[in-house]
């Protein structure tokens, strides 16, 4: 089973409604994705009807579902979660005196790194790692993942 055929439907619609997704638009995924028959035909022969109640549910769609389960996830870490690092982002990387700047410096951490159905979770401690999985365990349980 594919991780977006376990997808909540009603808590996607929440997301998407929070994320601002225009309601003519929403109705539109709703009525594509919810209430789907189909029937299969092999050699001719035709299946009875039947409900589509998994898969459908478009690539960016699922990524949003996922982006907001995330940042639930990341309000229940504790502050030593994750790897911190520092950024900037004003252009000048070989201007050695801005790059001394203080103000144009950004600090952030790293919660986990995912790509598709894999995920790695960098922590300091086993302490800080079991913390940061049991969160995250808790978050997508919570989103039916």
């Amino acid at each position: 089973m594919k991780a977006f055929d376990t997808v909540n439907r009603e808590l996607l619609w929440q997301i998407l409604r929070k994320f601002g997704c225009p309601p003519a638009f929403l109705t539109i995924l709703q009525q594509f994705h919810d209430g789907i028959n189909a029937k299969v035909t092999i050699g001719g022969r035709e299946s009875d009807l039947f409900d589509v109640l998994v898969g459908v549910l478009a690539p960016v769609i699922f990524n949003l579902f996922l982006v907001a389960v995330t940042l639930a996830c990341h309000n229940g870490l504790p502050s030593s979660a994750g790897i911190p690092y520092t950024y900037r982002l004003d252009g000048s990387l070989f201007n050695l005196r801005r790059l001394k700047a203080e103000t144009k410096i950004s600090n952030d951490r790293i919660y986990e790194l995912q790509y598709a159905d894999d995920a790695a979770i960098p922590a300091h401690s086993a302490a800080d790692l079991q913390s940061s999985l049991d969160t995250l365990s808790t978050a997508y349980r919570r989103a039916s993942l």
